[in-house]
């Protein structure tokens, strides 16, 4: 998942991009998964 957007010159030219992506894969979801399962024993 992307959210962002680019930076334009006033000729319209693409100068940068700025925000934030997201790695949603399944490998990615598994560990954070395990994180927050890890993270809730913690605060118990």
């Amino acid at each position: 998942m992307e959210q962002g957007e680019g930076i334009f010159s006033a000729s319209g030219e693409l100068l940068a991009l700025e925000g934030i992506v997201f790695d949603l894969s399944n490998d990615n979801i598994s560990e954070m998964a395990t994180g927050l399962e890890q993270m809730r024993k913690l605060t118990e």
